[in-house]
This record gives C-alpha cells, sequence and structure tokens, in this order.
C-alpha cells in the first residue's frame, strides 16, 4: 500500500509538472506574440516618421519649384536663379537616393518598398525636368505625385481603428 500512495504522489507531481510545462509554454507564446507585436509597431513608427520626413522635404521642393516657375513667368531666370535651379535638382535628387535606401530596407514588405519606389521614380522624373529648367505645371504634378504616393503609404501604416477597441486582452 505505501508503494501505491507513492506511485500515486508520483503521478499527481507528474500531472502538476505536466500542466505547469504547459502553463509556461503557453506564457512564453504569449510573451513572444507581444514582443513581435511590439516590435512591429516600433518599425511602424520609425516608417511613419521616416516617411513623413521625406513628404515634408518633397513638399520643400515642390514650394520652391512652384517658387521659380513664378519668377520665370515674371520675366524670366537670372543667373543666381538657374544657379538655384541646379541646387534644387540637386536636393531632388539627393532625397530620391534617400528614398531608394528607404525602400531598399523594406525589402521584407514589397508592397511599401514598391510604393517607395514609386515616388523615388517621381523624384528622380521631377529632377530631370528641374534641371532641364522646367518648373511647369507638369514638373510640379510629377513631384506632388511623389508626395501622394507616400501619404497613401502612411495610410496603409496607420492602426486600424476598429482593430484597436474591443474587450482586450483574452487568456
Amino acid at each position: 500500500k505505501a508503494e501505491q500512495g507513492e506511485g500515486g504522489e508520483a503521478e499527481k507531481q507528474s500531472e502538476q509538472a505536466e500542466r505547469d510545462l504547459e502553463n509556461a509554454q503557453r506564457e512564453l507564446a504569449q510573451e513572444r506574440k507581444k514582443a513581435e507585436a511590439d516590435l512591429a509597431q516600433e518599425i511602424a513608427a520609425k516608417l511613419t516618421d521616416d516617411v513623413k520626413a521625406t513628404i515634408a522635404r518633397q513638399q520643400r521642393i515642390i514650394d520652391e519649384t512652384n517658387r521659380y516657375e513664378t519668377l520665370r513667368r515674371g520675366g524670366g531666370l537670372a543667373r543666381a536663379a538657374l544657379i538655384g535651379l541646379l541646387d534644387l535638382a540637386e536636393e531632388q535628387e539627393t532625397l530620391e537616393r534617400d528614398t531608394r535606401a528607404a525602400a531598399e530596407r523594406l525589402g521584407s514588405a514589397p508592397a511599401f518598398k514598391l510604393a517607395m519606389e514609386g515616388a523615388a521614380g517621381d523624384m528622380s522624373r521631377t529632377a530631370a525636368l528641374v534641371r532641364e529648367r522646367k518648373t511647369d505645371d507638369a514638373t510640379q504634378r510629377v513631384a506632388q505625385s511623389a508626395v501622394r504616393r507616400l501619404q497613401r503609404l502612411l495610410e496603409a501604416v496607420k492602426p486600424r481603428k476598429s482593430n484597436q477597441t474591443g474587450g482586450g486582452e483574452q487568456g
């Protein structure tokens, strides 16, 4: 009878150990899932900040292009303005390179990468047009297209409000 008692106790301990192991595995899976979600949020926040900064830089290029167009329509561009246009084209090319580099970092997210590459293509076309001293509406539309692509990317990265509401974590 003593052996049966010890056997029963060992079985209870074994069952408890199995439950403890299952609980630990469940907790570990929850922690891993939370860590992955936190990392995804950090990446999305960084992407959002980078895209917002790119939009601001691109908008400044659009504003400058518009200013040069106003000067051109008002009587032509003086030598200083022509030099300024070359500087603007170089600034656009730098932004394009930065945008392409950001797109490469998004290799694991093909849709985002494609959006960034599309914006970079618009930036490249804008730079080429500005180098040709073209600051007209057509040039500004190409530059604005890059902004629209980036804004759509921001919309895609935004957390969905409907997914944020609910009863909290289940466990």
